[in-house]
């Protein structure tokens, strides 16, 4: 992997990273999912709240954006090595998650409870 390749996936990777070490929108959306009742957050920040409904979208659109185009650089750098094959399949994991809590934030947005 060139150094131009490995700037670019830590660019990419930093744009997942940084939104999910500040808010974690993608990890207190899932917890708040997996539970019943009484749900409490799991991070109490600004971007679960109900008005800021547009950051919440802009932020899990850059991290799906970093994390796609992260899955796309460690693709076409892979050598066969197991690492690399092992962190692709993290990171569309990954992308799969934070896809599916992006189509629920369109999905929910009339929705109050």
């Amino acid at each position: 992997m060139s150094k131009k390749q490995k700037i670019w996936l830590g660019v990419f990777l930093a744009m997942f990273i940084i939104p999910e070490l500040l808010w974690s929108p993608i990890l207190n959306t899932l917890y708040e999912l997996w539970q019943s009742g009484n749900v409490i957050p799991f991070r109490e920040n600004f971007i679960m709240a109900s008005d800021n409904l547009l950051y919440f979208r802009l932020v899990n659109f850059m991290q799906l954006v970093g994390i796609v185009f992260a899955s796309v650089v460690l693709f076409k750098t892979s050598n066969k090595k197991f690492i690399s094959w092992f962190l692709l399949s993290i990171l569309i994991l990954f992308s799969f998650f934070n896809l599916v809590v992006f189509y629920l934030s369109f999905a929910f947005a009339g929705v109050s409870f």
